[in-house]
C-alpha cells in the first residue's frame, strides 16, 4: 500500500518545480471575459516533482491514473478565485482508501484553504468506466488513516 520513503524521495518532496503554474491575472481577466460556466473547478495542481513521489509511494492500482490535483471548489466564483489562484500551497497525505474501482489519498489542506469535499483528496486512479468523483463515496466509507508525505502544488483552475 504505502511505500516508505527513499532519501532520495524526501529530497524531491522538498524540492519546487512549477508544472501548473496560472498567471492569476490572466485567469481572472479570462473569467471575467467567458463567464463562470467556462471555469469547470479550481484546484491545487501538484507540481512534477511531488506527482512523481506521490505515485512512488502509492503504486497505480487501477487502469486509469490521475494524481494530479487537489478538487477545491467546482463552478469557482471570482471571489474563489481572487488571491487564490496562482498561491503555492502544501498539503500533508493523512489517509488512504481502495476498492476494486478506485484508489485514493486523503489530505490535509491549509486551514485558510476552503473546499468543497467533506474530505479533501487525491484521486490516485480508476478502474475503467469508473468517474474520478467516485473517490468521495469511497472515503466516506472509511480510509486507513496514516502519515504520508507533504507535497507541493500551486491553486490553479481546470476546465
Amino acid at each position: 500500500m504505502f511505500r516508505k520513503f527513499t532519501s532520495f524521495a524526501v529530497l524531491a518532496l522538498s524540492l519546487t518545480v512549477v508544472a501548473h503554474a496560472q498567471d492569476p491575472k490572466s485567469v481572472l481577466e479570462k473569467y471575467l471575459a467567458d463567464g463562470p460556466g467556462k471555469i469547470a473547478f479550481m484546484g491545487v495542481f501538484l507540481d512534477s516533482r511531488s506527482r512523481a513521489a506521490l505515485t512512488y509511494a502509492f503504486p497505480m492500482v487501477h487502469e486509469k491514473l490521475h494524481a494530479e490535483h487537489v478538487t477545491l471548489r467546482l463552478r469557482p466564483g471570482g471571489a474563489d478565485l481572487a488571491g487564490n489562484v496562482g498561491r503555492r500551497v502544501s498539503v500533508r497525505v493523512i489517509g488512504y482508501a481502495e476498492d476494486d474501482r478506485c484508489q485514493v489519498v486523503a489530505v490535509r489542506l491549509p486551514s485558510d484553504i476552503l473546499c468543497d469535499n467533506a474530505i479533501p483528496h487525491i484521486t490516485m486512479s480508476v478502474a475503467p468506466g469508473v468517474p474520478p468523483k467516485y473517490s468521495n463515496d469511497l472515503l466516506l466509507r472509511g480510509f486507513d488513516p496514516l502519515d504520508g508525505p507533504t507535497l507541493t502544488g500551486i491553486i490553479g483552475v481546470g476546465r
